[in-house]
């Protein structure tokens, strides 16, 4: 029975991985779409993953009072009510704006499912359970463009797509039912502590390693499609290939970088290959119109964006020395702040022709963050 209670957990947080990942992953086969439908620019559109991640900084910033209110079995599963009616809402918006409403209900059920499937995992004392969610996630995004992108070439409409990440959301709730494992409460971080943190430089350093792992990908994979349609000529369904193959890549490469990270020499080379082959391959996006070389390169970056995952988790974990919720919080909101603002310029650059630009940029990046890796001296 315990066994059994313990595998029924399990599902529910891989599940709430999958979902956070497919609601994510879900505005890249429908930006253009969308912005036809609605009358609104591709910066507009940009906006639905802006929101979604307007919404989880706002979590964040109430987290743990609701953590302390419902607990954190009531969290994961009220996170799984809101990312299910967040995709709800957005299948069957009437307009733009309603549409933007279902995407804050997908980001605030994202923000409480960041906070409880980890925790829920810790409490397991199940270190595999962690990987797994994070592979999930990366899944969900994978299946997210390449279903999109079969959708969309087949000439199914967008909005089934957004059913689909609805669906993902609640199926996860039957498993979140039932006996959970006992949490402890979250503790709360302090506005000495966060100033404590943004004023310590190797946060900052730190900070760019994790933003290139955990937002770079959302960036690029919000406009994939978009880009290798316009600027490759590749219709909707191999570009949706493409980018199931980029997440796809990320998630083999995470748990493998993990385990290959024995070493602090190890480390240091993970942490500064991986931005060398995100720079690399979004270099190659932006000058190369091959298909071929394009197939090569998405396998490039998808190992590049995943080898550092888990060093960039411990190395921001470990910024506050026996604090590692707080320079996890703080760097969270890097990734937020990122997400929010690059999404919607870069839609603005590629209707506006300025799309290999935009790709150039974050290959500049990419860059920045392999060099300022090389200052990290810790074994």
């Amino acid at each position: 029975m315990a066994r059994s209670r313990i595998a029924r957990v399990h599902i529910g947080v891989v599940l709430l991985g999958a979902s956070f990942g497919y609601g994510a992953g879900v505005v890249g086969p429908a930006a253009a779409p969308v912005a036809h439908e609605f009358g609104v620019s591709l910066g507009e559109a940009g906006l639905m993953t802006s929101v979604f991640f307007v919404g989880i900084a706002a979590f964040a910033l109430v987290g743990a009072g609701v953590e302390e209110r419902l607990g954190i079995p009531w969290s994961a599963r009220l996170a799984a009510v809101l990312m299910g009616l967040g995709g709800i809402i957005g299948a069957v918006a009437p307009a733009f704006s309603v549409l933007l409403v279902g995407r804050a209900f997908s980001g605030l059920g994202t923000g409480v499912a960041l906070i409880a499937a980890p925790v829920i995992a810790r409490a397991l004392k199940s270190v595999v359970l962690l990987g797994v969610y994070g592979s999930g996630i990366t899944l969900g995004l994978a299946a997210a463009l390449l279903i999109g992108g079969e959708l969309d070439e087949a000439g199914v409409d967008w909005r089934v797509n957004f059913a689909i990440s609805a669906v993902l959301g609640f199926a996860s709730l039957p498993f979140l039912f039932g006996d959970m494992p006992a949490v402890e409460h979250m503790r709360r971080v302090g506005l000495a502590g966060v100033k404590k943190v943004l004023s310590h430089w190797p946060f900052w350093r730190d900070d760019l390693l994790f933003v290139f792992v955990n937002a770079i990908p959302i960036v690029v994979g919000a406009w994939l499609l978009h880009y290798l349609s316009i600027h490759h000529g590749l219709g909707s369904g191999v570009a949706g290939a493409f980018g199931f193959v980029l997440f796809g890549m990320q998630a083999i490469a995470r748990p493998l970088g993990g385990k290959l990270a024995s070493s602090g020499r190890v480390r240091l080379l993970l942490a500064t290959l991986g931005p060398a082959l995100g720079a690399l391959g979004l270099l190659v996006l932006a000058i190369d119109r091959t298909e071929a070389i394009a197939a090569l390169v998405i396998v490039v970056m998808g190992l590049g964006f995943g080898f550092p995952y888990a060093i960039a988790y411990q190395r921001i974990e470990d910024v506050i020395e026996c604090n590692p919720e707080l320079g996890l919080a703080v760097g969270l909101q890097g990734v937020n702040f990122t997400a929010i603002v690059i999404v919607p310029l870069v839609g603005a650059a590629l209707e506006h022709g300025y799309g290999r630009l935009s790709f150039i940029l974050l290959a500049v990046y990419c860059v920045a963050t392999g060099l300022a890796s090389l200052t990290y001296r810790k074994a």
